[in-house]
This record gives C-alpha cells, structure tokens and sequence, in this order.
C-alpha cells in the first residue's frame, strides 16, 4: 500500500512538471483563446459551455494579473494532478491500492487525461475533477443500507460536486443520472 501511494505521488510529480514545461513553451491552440475569453468576460453560461473554465482561468491567472498562457493553463495542470490523486483513491476503495495506482497509470498514459483535460485550457478539466470527486462521495453512500450523519455529509457533498461539474460543461448533469441509476441498480440488485 505505502510503495503504490509513494509510486502514485511520483507519477504526479513528474507528470504535472512535464505539463508546466510544455505550458512555459506551447502557445494557446484556438479553443483555449476561445476559452479565455470566459475568463474575460465571466457569466453563468456562453454559447456553448457554463462558466467554470473561466472561472478556473480566473482563479490561476489571480483575475487575469498574470495573462501568460502558462497560467491560464495552469489550472487545468493543477486539477489534472488532484484528479490523478482522486482515481488511485477510487481505485483503492473498490478492490485495493495495486487497482488504485494502475488506474492512475492509465489515467496519466492517455490522451485525453494528458494533454485534453491535463493541460488544455478547456471545461473538461474541472468536470474530470468534480466528476470524480462526485464518484469518490458516491462509492462511501450508495452502498450504505443505513443512512446515518456522515452518509448524509458524503450525499450533500455528492451533490455540491455534481453541481460544480455541470458548471463546468453540461455533460456534467450525466454525473446526477449516473448516480441514479446506480441508486436504482443497488436496489434492484440487492
């Protein structure tokens, strides 16, 4: 358990420091300028995507101080390393940590983990974040028989989550119906 967490907390490190370098060096592609102006001209919803990519801009750029394409990408880099973090845990809650640092492997190794929602100015790095924190909340309630106080928190902070991934892209409402059908086959099922 302890060597899969430290492989895991090195397998970020080196990951999110690849994605600072290549975030000094690449200019903004023509869907993160896009995304920027979010950032610039924040509301609850543009054309085709809610506001949080802004807001994560906003956030990491200290209100738009530092403009350089590195920290407007910074955020996507920081919620890439926590999101990493969130699948070993995962992995680790439903079978052990060996499952969890695979899952984070394979998290890291793909495209779209990597460079789509790992280092991109886009939506689809906070929803991959509250997505899976939405999951992690999940796995502790749904198979619970007896609701008690803390499955009550983990529920509240399930929906916090999944409130916050649909502000990150409208697929994110998919994360509250996944978790109804999951609802309904631990019923059906049990």
């Amino acid at each position: 358990m302890r060597d899969n967490k430290r492989t895991v907390i090195i397998l970020i490190f080196i990951a999110t420091l690849l994605r600072l370098f290549f975030a000094s060096q690449i200019e903004l592609g023509n869907d993160e300028v896009y995304y920027w102006t979010y950032a610039l001209y924040p509301d609850w919803s543009h054309f085709d995507h809610p506001p949080m990519v802004g807001l994560v801009a906003q956030l990491f750029s200290l209100n738009q101080y530092l403009t350089d394409d590195f920290f407007l990408r910074l955020g996507s880099i920081v919620l890439s390393a926590a999101s990493t973090w969130i699948i070993f845990k995962i992995g680790t809650k439903i079978k052990d940590s060996r499952t969890g640092l695979y899952a984070a492997f394979l998290c890291t190794g793909s495209i779209y983990c990597s460079i789509i929602s790992g280092f991109s100015l886009t939506p689809d790095a906070p929803l991959g974040f509250f997505w899976l924190l939405a999951i992690d909340a999940m796995i502790d309630f749904l198979p619970k028989e007896l609701i008690t106080s803390t499955e009550r928190r983990k529920i509240t902070w399930f929906g916090i989550v999944a409130g916050m991934a649909m502000l990150s892209k409208y697929q994110g409402a998919f994360c509250g119906l996944e978790s109804l059908f999951m609802l309904f086959s631990t019923i059906v099922g049990g």
